[in-house]
């Protein structure tokens, strides 16, 4: 599939020709083949004795270790994002006067279960961004001795600013400081560095356009012995079948969090789908969105009265082209694009147009003349 056409991949998503779909940041649209894996996931159900749970999920998990670049057995499967950033934040031991620095707009998800550490002793701090833009000197500015770890989203979701893992990774290790990252907006899109991340965590549901309920954490081998996950299960143990004698050591690595069974429909879309993605090739695919939004950031950039947001540097981007319309409310600009077919999401007061592998020119095409309508037509 590597020299698959972009008009046949469009093909495989119903919702391109329904509208123009520039908002996968939000919710990744399912493709057909996708619908179908939920089907074979059912029927196999049917039959409660076959081992095709097993099967499922270590074909899931060897696929995402390809992606991510670690080894599959470092793979667990979790609800959702959220609960991988909650899994890291309750597993270390944390000491009274311990810090935390966070991105200061984040996501509420990769915010809230920090700050929650703040009743057991730890100081969270903020680096400030400057226009969605996270800059070394800013981080720089709170890091300290106390400092034990950073919270980052690989993506930023409002200014679709790309942070360099490897780089952040590397200063932060210097100072044995731990750094945890919450992936979702480029899983799927972007194979990401993980050799200097020591939490990673990602769902399905946007760019790899799955359904709800799968999540994905990964834990460095080298931090995972020494944690205590906070929700535990037969899953979670070395030996769940032993009898109880008042021990029960838990498994090696990332798969003590595993403390149950997950969603099997999920991890037949997920698997299908990254197989899907590396057949076309995972480079080719990242290049595609990177031109697409480039493409989108330089013809906004060109209207009068829009200020663009995202940063245009290729190493500081990936899916999103967020912007703002001078004078006018993101939300009532969005709403006025969709009436008109487009639709774009509004996030922290910039309108944020994002792409995948299922969009084209001529949705780029569509975003700039109904971007134009509405602005002249708002401002009378």
């Amino acid at each position: 599939m590597s020299d698959v056409s972009w008009d046949d991949v469009r093909l495989e998503f119903p919702v391109a020709a329904e509208t123009v779909y520039l908002d996968a940041a939000a919710v990744g649209p399912m493709p057909n083949f996708l619908r179908d894996a939920a089907i074979r996931a059912f029927t196999e159900r049917q039959r409660p004795w076959s081992d095709a749970g097993v099967k499922i999920r270590a074909r899931a998990q060897a696929a995402f270790g390809r992606f991510l670049g670690v080894d599959p057995g470092a793979v667990v499967f979790l609800a959702n994002t959220t609960d991988g950033i909650n899994a890291a934040a309750n597993a270390l031991d944390w000491q009274a006067g311990d810090e935390v620095v966070v991105h200061d707009r984040d996501f509420p998800s990769n915010l809230i279960p920090w700050l929650r550490l703040q009743g057991r002793g730890v100081q969270v701090r903020a680096a400030r961004s400057e226009d969605g833009v996270l800059t070394e000197s800013a981080i720089e500015h709170e890091l300290s001795k106390r400092t034990r770890l950073m919270a980052v989203s690989h993506v930023f979701y409002q200014s679709g600013f790309r942070i360099d893992l490897a780089a952040l990774g590397q200063r932060l290790h210097r100072d044995d400081i731990l750094l945890a990252v919450d992936g979702i907006q480029a899983l799927g899109l972007l194979q990401p560095d993980l050799t200097h991340v020591d939490f990673y965590s990602g769902a399905i549901y946007k760019g790899l356009c799955g359904p709800f309920g799968l999540g994905v954490f990964y834990v460095d081998p080298s931090v995972a012995d020494r944690l205590t996950p906070d929700r535990v299960g037969y899953g979670s143990l070395n030996n769940p079948a032993m009898p109880w004698d008042g021990d029960m050591p838990y498994r090696a690595g990332s798969q003590r969090f595993q403390a149950a069974s997950v969603n099997y429909p999920a991890l037949h879309a997920a698997a299908d789908m990254l197989e899907y993605l590396e057949a076309i090739g995972f480079e080719r695919v990242t290049e595609r969105i990177l031109e697409l939004a480039g493409r989108a950031l330089a013809r906004l950039a060109e209207l009068e009265g829009i200020r663009v947001v995202t940063p245009r540097d290729r190493r500081s981007r990936l899916g999103i082209a967020a912007f703002q319309v001078s004078g006018l409310e993101a939300e009532a600009v969005a709403a006025a694009l969709s009436a008109r077919g487009v639709r774009v999401a509004a996030r922290d007061g910039n309108l944020r147009a994002s792409f995948h592998i299922y969009n084209n020119d001529d949705d780029i095409d569509r975003l700039v003349q109904a971007v134009h309508a509405v602005a002249r037509e708002e401002r009378g």
